[in-house]
């Protein structure tokens, strides 16, 4: 089965004030039910049926974003994204934290000197980023491969079906795309 495109449609949008903002120092905090730190999430997501909660924030996160963990239930699908980073060429943070909410992974592999590499095979053994050489003899990367000196990284979640300049974006090992279906 090939996935052309999935649909995400914003359901709720809100700005709070900064000094709010400042005092949200953990993910844990945005997910959480009852600490006091935007509880009202959930009332938002139930009355909206939303499947993932997003926050964007400019506040003081150090990457490009940081999911609650990988292949989540309901009640843990909430991520927290750099502004900077959302859609911003080459990083894509938005997209690549909702991929680990569903169940994606960092590439599996350490190269020599690479970075953000994940050998963890659960859920899904086959759910990695992927790395690939196109045709024009340039490195490409996945969404879910993070190590920016393994090439540049494309709008896609590897997909052994999906070509990128003429070669499959994944392979029997690589196949995020396979976990969102």
């Amino acid at each position: 089965m090939i996935i052309t495109r999935r649909i995400i449609q914003i359901v709720f949008t809100d700005k709070w004030c900064e000094e709010q903002l400042s005092r949200l120092v953990t993910l844990e905090q945005f997910q959480g039910t009852s600490d006091g730190e935007m509880d009202e999430i959930h009332v938002l997501r139930d009355a909206y049926a939303a499947d993932v909660c997003v926050l964007l924030t400019t506040g003081a996160i150090l990457v490009g974003g940081m999911a609650y963990e990988i292949n989540v239930a309901e009640h843990e699908a909430f991520c927290v994204v750099n502004y900077n980073y959302a859609d911003a060429a080459g990083y894509w943070s938005f997209a690549h934290e909702i991929g680990h909410l569903l169940g994606g992974r960092h590439q599996g592999t350490k190269s020599e000197g690479a970075q953000g590499f994940d050998p963890c095979n659960e859920p899904y053994s086959y759910a990695h980023g992927y790395r690939f050489i196109g045709n024009d003899n340039n490195k490409y990367r996945t969404m879910m491969h993070v190590d920016p000196y393994e090439g540049s990284r494309i709008k896609q979640f590897a997909n052994p079906s999906v070509d990128f300049q003429g070669v499959p974006t994944g392979d029997s090992n690589h196949d995020v795309a396979l976990v969102f279906t």
